[in-house]
């Protein structure tokens, strides 16, 4: 299910299985924080409350920038950032793990 158009393969495909993932994910990590708001104060509830550090950005065509937020405890959140600068959450969930990917020749 490809709904976003972002240029990095490697971020395209966190973000990708980020969001998949998180329409079958039991509740978890950030899905208690408020849906939208303003960018900080929703980053400041992603850092503090649940111990997530941004991991992953791309931009969204000329729309936004979805930013991946995982926790070493493997919370994740899928965050959207429109261009007015309120950031909505678009997926989140657990068990991240973090995968070494081989990026090889440009596709």
């Amino acid at each position: 299910m490809t709904i976003f158009s972002i240029k990095a393969p490697v971020v395209a495909a966190a973000v990708g299985a980020a969001v998949v993932a998180g329409s079958f994910a039991v509740p978890t990590s950030a899905e208690a924080a408020p849906k939208c708001g303003k960018h900080e104060q929703v980053v400041k509830i992603l850092t503090k409350k649940y111990k997530e550090k941004r991991t992953a950005i791309g931009l969204v065509s000329n729309k936004g920038v979805m930013e991946l937020y995982v926790s070493k405890g493997g919370s994740w959140t899928a965050l959207f950032t429109r261009p007015d600068g309120v950031s909505c959450v678009m997926a989140a969930g657990s068990a991240m793990e973090t995968l070494k990917a081989a990026l090889g020749p440009e596709v």
